[in-house]
């Protein structure tokens, strides 16, 4: 794994992790009466599928192991270019149940590190 693309899961796993700390204990409804909350979770899904789309061109091996890895990219582009038309559903049910699950597989990719240099 190239050390550019170790940032980038790092930068992955942060913008998660602040995800899964402004959700947390949240209801849908107060996600939704709440800009500042949907402000903070779509930016966060914004970095996360910039940080996904960089990786793709930086190392497509590295990408195939992203779970959903084309899903974030997609995510990301709806986020920033159809911004009037987000469903806050879709974005909370992303935040709340698929998040926590992918989250998991993408640590797992961030630990594996670097593979070992052939001899």
């Amino acid at each position: 794994m190239l050390p550019r693309v170790a940032a980038l899961l790092a930068d992955i796993l942060g913008a998660a992790a602040l995800i899964e700390r402004v959700v947390a204990g949240v209801s849908i409804e107060a996600y939704r009466e709440s800009v500042e909350l949907r402000s903070i979770v779509e930016r966060q899904f914004i970095i996360i599928g910039e940080a996904v789309r960089r990786m793709e061109a930086l190392d497509p091996q590295s990408f195939s192991q992203v779970p959903k890895g084309r899903g974030l990219v997609d995510f990301r582009n709806v986020l920033v270019h159809g911004y009037a038309s987000i469903d806050d559903e879709v974005v909370w049910e992303a935040a709340t149940l698929e998040l926590p699950r992918w989250i998991q597989e993408i640590r797992t990719l961030a630990e594996a590190g670097p593979p070992p240099i052939p001899s």
